[in-house]
């Protein structure tokens, strides 16, 4: 503790609030942020009420470990749906709403045709082609009939932003009466911003939804994958649809593979596995191409969520220490967000659909629609330029050892060879998906860059967790002081 401040341990509630007071405070304002914010997709058609509660707990916990992941989750969806409510108003479908954009991204939808025994559950990019080329009958579900199938509890969203909101405002008057405020009420202010950005994405987001849709086709499945042309006629991963459309960012081809390692020594808390082929629903944490001003949108809640640590840089902790490890902990909260952001960006405008393009990846029709882009734009130099540094040699017949180093084609070499080695395996990609989903190689200097950077997030995010616990054992006296509410009332 520093020299000169006065200090108290446990302490209980008669006429001041206590420690329990301030503990029960935060964790309920955080359960409701946590729990309330978050829409699971529509389970499998044998699947029920634990498979949408085990959905839940899976975002809730990635609501509670990496808030600023759940807010890009939120955005990506939001910005899938907006993209396919433009679509489909533009078509002359004036009745379809953001709403049904989302039920459909959500696996709401599911195609049966003949040829193919299993539903198929459909995202709206899917309806849409198939709607476009008179493969299926546009739906007559209104928006009514949608919010019918909402299960989603309206006093507890309520609850929890009243909560929240008297939470901030109790916050900001402590502040301007000079009264101490502990970390573990800052680490809660943060759900809070995070729960204002998730609840506007997904305002339109049915939740806690059992049932789909069944929309039957009316020409044979196999006259709809020749229509694809070429790229539908390999294997497919997901459903004999994903020449369409699949989610492949950069961010959900790592995350996939953060969760497969998971799986293989232990668990992943996040997310089920789907087991069947074709899929028999749409997973809930698929990170989407997010539109810039959604970017930028989820950008702002990712600082405003990393600037709030800030608030305790001169705080008084318990220890010198703790102190010091906080600010390294607030600094790297933000240098993560700003630089994770940039990272990702980078791999998904430019790297990554260049790379995809050099080893001939068959894309799917939203992936070649996204191609017009930075990446695209840039890549022709870039694409030239990554065959011919990565171009294997060609080998000639040689009869032995002796004339082996003639039998090479002489290439001048600008770098090093050490230098061209470490470029060339970090351009090798990795795959553990349990299929070898070619969608999902995961380039080795994207994996290395994106492991560094999530290492240290997990140890300042923990330690941030952690202290908000332990620091309650020491806090400045007037930390349990309440607020004087009179004295923001003008009175005599």
């Amino acid at each position: 503790m520093l020299n000169g401040t006065e200090t108290k341990g446990w302490t209980s509630s008669p006429d001041t609030r206590g420690t329990s007071d301030i503990l029960v405070t935060c964790l309920v304002t955080t359960f409701l942020c946590c729990w309330t914010a978050v829409y699971p997709n529509i389970p499998g058609p044998k699947e029920g009420f634990w498979a949408i509660f085990r959905d839940k707990v899976g975002l809730a916990s990635l609501g509670i470990l990496g808030p600023d992941f759940l807010i890009v989750l939120a955005a990506g969806q939001r910005s899938s749906a907006r993209r396919s409510f433009r679509k489909f108003k533009e078509h002359g479908h004036n009745d379809w709403t953001i709403t049904h954009s989302f039920f459909a991204d959500m696996g709401g939808f599911v195609l049966e045709a003949p040829g193919h025994q299993q539903p198929i559950p459909l995202d709206a990019e899917q309806l849409f082609y198939l709607i476009k080329h008179n493969y299926v009958e546009y739906p007559s579900v209104t928006k009514r009939e949608l919010d019918d199938r909402d299960k989603s509890d309206g006093l507890s969203r309520l609850i929890a932003v009243c909560q929240a909101t008297w939470f901030i405002v109790s916050l900001i008057a402590r502040d301007i009466q000079g009264l101490a405020i502990t970390t573990i009420e800052l680490t809660t202010l943060s759900f809070v911003v995070i729960l204002f950005g998730t609840s506007w994405c997904w305002k339109d987001k049915p939740s806690c939804v059992e049932t789909t849709i069944v929309l039957k086709a009316t020409v044979h499945i196999d006259e709809i994958i020749e229509s694809g042309g070429p790229e539908a006629a390999g294997p497919y991963y997901h459903t004999p649809l994903d020449f369409i459309s699949r989610h492949d960012t950069a961010l959900n081809v790592v995350w996939q593979y953060y969760n497969e390692l998971l799986r293989k020594i232990a668990f992943s808390p996040f997310t089920r596995r789907v087991h069947s082929r074709p899929w028999n629903r749409v997973p809930g944490d698929m990170f989407q191409w997010m539109d810039l001003d959604l970017a930028l949108v989820a950008g702002a809640f990712i600082v405003a969520f990393a600037s709030v640590f800030f608030i305790a840089w001169n705080s008084e902790f318990p220890t010198r220490f703790e102190q010091l490890a906080w600010r390294a902990a607030s600094i790297y909260m933000m240098t993560y967000g700003v630089v994770g952001c940039l990272w990702m960006g980078v791999w998904d405008w430019i790297v990554l659909p260049q790379k995809r393009l050099a080893e001939g990846h068959e894309m799917s029709l939203l992936e070649r629609a996204r191609l017009p882009c930075p990446g695209q734009f840039l890549g022709g130099m870039f694409l030239l330029r990554n065959k011919a540094l990565y171009r294997e040699p060609t080998f000639q017949h040689i009869e032995d050892e002796s004339t082996q180093q003639h039998s090479l084609p002489h290439q001048p070499t600008i770098l090093p060879s050490f230098v061209n080695r470490a470029r060339r395996f970090l351009s090798e990609t990795h795959n553990i998906s349990p299929d070898k989903d070619p969608h999902l190689n995961t380039p080795i200097g994207f994996l290395l860059g994106t492991t560094v950077l999530c290492v240290f997030y997990v140890v300042f995010r923990m330690y941030i967790l952690v202290e908000d616990f332990v620091g309650l054992r020491s806090l400045p006296s007037n930390a349990y002081d309440t607020v004087d509410w009179l004295s923001f009332i003008p009175h005599i």
